[in-house]
């Protein structure tokens, strides 16, 4: 017989009855991070960078590339972006780089993050013993969308380019973006990611030392509910590109790339303990892989993908599979393909106690000159929890009554013991979600909680260190 356990967790009840509502709001806390910050480290040397100019955000970590930039107040993630078309963007919001809300941070106008890049010679390339004038039609081209999955800026609200002239030793403005939301942004331009396209022609950047430097100016909602004010004005940026030789008409780089990582191949959750797992593998798996690729310059070309899972264990063999290459595909200019897998496959199971697997996809496309975006890792861990979601907080969740309740239903295949629960809780402003609720846990009724197994009141919500 299949069993269940639900777990709810209550704020203690008011004297006033009020209907529950469900609320999302932005994170006041980043925890991944958080979590990085005390590793970070910061390029110290003081060379001086030569073009071409390239970044992605492909890297691995919530940090930008510290080869090319200067500070760390952007998230690097895959996350917030809708309708990706490439692996990874920095996203521009409220938060500082410990992950917590800017110390500046009110209802008016105030600067948030930035992007500053390194010093860049713009006075020559040395590798090529050239000068560089504004006749060899330099441009910065980059991507940009406006709030993603996460809030939208305010028409208020704004994103700002500045370049530096090292001569005149000031930051000139160069270009800005006024608030908007994703659809609206859509409406205006029939993309979701713009591409923005700068000459740079004055003199004044054509010396030893140039930078430039990406600002978003950020304004907190006036809410009067204080746990429900969190991270807003997102902003998110893609392949910064700064050569010479280029036209306004240049509009991408010769790149094929994955637009999303691979996930987990089970069912029903993101993770789940192994010995639940084991008792009916066909039932916990998906039956199909998906994974998406983009064209960022249409050519006719063959494309080779590699789709393989190992046992970390070695326990048994990998599981690797070479699908026929796609010859002589028409891939027409910014359009995604989605690579569709039949999975004739379960996780073999044994006699571990827990188990990793490692799923790795990789597209190949010859004549690519940049792959460091061609590749995708995810890591199927079974341990001794079930998890409903990918470990990423994209915003925060909670109901507007004190008498409200939430549950959480685990179908089991077989009976079991419930230990602990872990959750995370995301921090609002001024920590106005610090209030005591009741943790409880139901036997399983037809779909409904039934009779209370286990409950325990006075529970508040902690904010350890560590990833979500």
């Amino acid at each position: 017989m299949q069993r269940y356990i639900l777990i709810l967790f209550i704020t203690l009840a008011s004297t006033i009855t009020v209907k529950a509502q469900e609320v999302l709001t932005g994170l006041s806390e980043n925890a991944a991070v958080k979590k990085e910050t005390p590793k970070k480290t910061f390029y110290k040397g003081q060379h001086q960078l030569e073009l071409p100019f390239l970044d992605d955000f492909s890297n691995k970590g919530v940090f930008p590339n510290d080869s090319l930039w200067q500070d760390h107040y952007v998230f690097i993630n895959n996350s917030y972006v809708y309708k990706p078309f490439n692996i990874g963007v920095a996203t521009f919001d409220a938060l500082n780089d410990t992950g917590a809300i800017h110390q500046a941070a009110a209802s008016s106008m105030f600067p948030a993050d930035t992007l500053t890049s390194h010093k860049i010679r713009l006075d020559s390339i040395t590798s090529q013993n050239k000068e560089l004038t504004p006749a060899d039609s330099l441009y910065l081209s980059f991507y940009i969308q406006p709030q993603g999955i996460g809030n939208s800026p305010e028409p208020e609200d704004s994103l700002t380019l500045k370049f530096y002239a090292p001569q005149q030793q000031s930051w000139v403005h160069a270009w800005s973006m006024a608030g908007t939301d994703l659809q609206t942004f859509y409406d205006s331009n029939q993309v979701y990611n713009k591409r923005i396209m700068i000459p740079i022609t004055d003199s004044i950047f054509f010396h030893e030392g140039f930078q430039m430097q990406f600002v978003n100016y950020v304004s907190l909602s006036n809410n009067n509910i204080p746990s429900w004010v969190g991270n807003v004005d997102i902003w998110n940026l893609d392949y910064v590109h700064l050569d010479m030789q280029r036209t306004y008409n240049d509009t991408s780089l010769i790149d094929w790339t994955l637009t999303s990582h691979a996930h987990s191949l089970l069912e029903h959750f993101e993770q789940m303990p192994w010995e639940q797992y084991k008792v009916n593998p066909a039932k916990e798996m998906k039956d199909t892989f998906r994974i998406n690729y983009r064209s960022n310059r249409g050519h006719r070309k063959d494309v080779d993908m590699t789709f393989k899972i190992e046992d970390l264990s070695g326990q048994s063999s990998t599981y690797n599979t070479f699908p026929s290459p796609i010859t002589n595909q028409k891939m027409p200019s910014f359009s995604t393909f989605e690579f569709t897998h039949f999975l004739d496959y379960n996780y073999p199971p044994n006699n571990q106690t827990y188990n990793d697997f490692e799923l790795l996809f990789h597209i190949h496309v010859p004549d690519d000159p940049y792959n460091f975006n061609d590749t995708s890792r995810f890591y199927q861990r079974f341990y001794n929890y079930y998890a409903y979601d990918d470990g990423t907080a994209e915003a925060g969740y909670g109901l507007s009554s004190s008498s409200a309740q939430l549950a959480y239903q685990f179908p089991l295949n077989k009976p079991d013991s419930l230990q602990s629960i872990q959750m995370h809780f995301n921090r609002v402003k001024n920590n106005a979600n610090v209030k005591a609720f009741t943790l409880t846990v139901w036997e399983h009724n037809n779909g409904e909680p039934g009779n209370i197994i286990y409950e325990e009141t006075g529970k508040f919500p902690q904010f350890p260190a560590g990833k979500n």
